[in-house]
């Protein structure tokens, strides 16, 4: 049995590969293997990056971390995915303060907001807010 679980988000696909097949295709194939270290390597650092921000950040400093992360850079926009409820879980934060500091900034004039989208109109100003 597995000690963790996960559920889709969104309509996903699955695929499953048998390990003995896997563990022949990383044997027969060593750039396939080094892509998968590399892949996994930057997942452990990305995860590592988002440890040390609940830790250490505060509430706000993780709300526009997360808006800079999944922003669009050429339009600097974010479409949330998931609901509110779960950006909120994510950034380890209760929902009614991750709205009431997306309602901050657009009381700042850093972002607009309309629905699941949130567009970013003062990113350095964004970047220094506190």
């Amino acid at each position: 049995l597995y000690p963790v679980s996960a559920t889709a988000l969104k309509d996903s696909v699955l695929v499953s590969i048998e390990g003995s097949h896997y563990r022949n295709a990383l044997e027969d194939q060593p750039k396939v293997c080094l892509a998968i270290l590399a892949s996994m390597s930057v997942h452990l650092h990305l995860r590592l990056r988002d440890i040390d921000t609940l830790t250490m950040a505060s509430a706000s400093r993780r709300v526009i971390h997360f808006l800079f992360q999944e922003r669009n850079p050429l339009t600097n926009r974010i479409v949330l995915q998931v609901s509110k409820r779960l950006v909120a879980s994510k950034l380890g934060i209760q929902p009614e303060t991750f709205s009431r500091i997306l309602h901050r900034l657009v009381d700042s004039g850093l972002i607009a907001m309309e629905r699941r989208n949130i567009s970013i109109l003062a990113e350095e100003d964004l970047a220094a807010f506190q």
